[in-house]
């Protein structure tokens, strides 16, 4: 008989510690559910905030990103207005170089024009060598780098003077632009 009481007894034994750990569990769970729904009333109550907040500065915030769409907008007009400002010396440069390359006396230019892709010059000289000192002085500046003779003939000049034609072909005007 012994041995039947001790089963009852260590049958009520486990019994009692299922019971326990059961309730020890549910326990856990209740406090874990308590700390998740605190969280969650703390996050919302965060987030009813920050909608306040983004209510009270949201025309603040209109107002700054078209401040910053303003100053976006002049710095492009400061930038291109500085970029015509620094190509308003090329021309006077070009002009320049090309009057230092000129022969003084012994060669005229009697036309400059350029059509976008190549610039043609043509004048006349007392002979073929002072048309090939120019042609070399050209080259030297920095606005005609690839000089290319296109015509040279010798003519009378209307006062019977013998003269040279010349006609040069370079690339665009202004693309050498320092």
């Amino acid at each position: 008989m012994i041995a039947i009481n001790l089963m009852g007894r260590r049958r009520k034994m486990k019994i009692r510690k299922v019971r326990n750990q059961a309730f020890v569990f549910a326990l856990l769970t209740a406090v874990l559910c308590m700390a998740l729904a605190l969280h969650n009333a703390s996050l919302e109550a965060r987030v009813e905030e920050i909608k306040g907040l983004s209510a009270r500065h949201g025309k603040k915030a209109q107002r700054l990103f078209a401040i910053k769409a303003e100053m976006d907008a002049f710095k492009k007009k400061e930038r291109a207005l500085s970029e015509i400002a620094g190509d308003r010396s090329w021309p006077v440069r070009l002009l320049g170089d090309l009057a230092g390359a000129v022969p003084q006396g012994r060669v005229w230019l009697t036309d400059l024009e350029s059509d976008g892709k190549t610039a043609v010059i043509r004048g006349k000289s007392m002979d073929g060598a002072d048309a090939a000192l120019f042609i070399q002085r050209l080259k030297k500046t920095d606005f005609f780098k690839d000089v290319r003779l296109k015509i040279l003939k010798k003519q009378k000049g209307p006062d019977g003077k013998d003269q040279t034609l010349f006609e040069l072909a370079c690339p665009a005007l202004g693309t050498e632009r320092k």
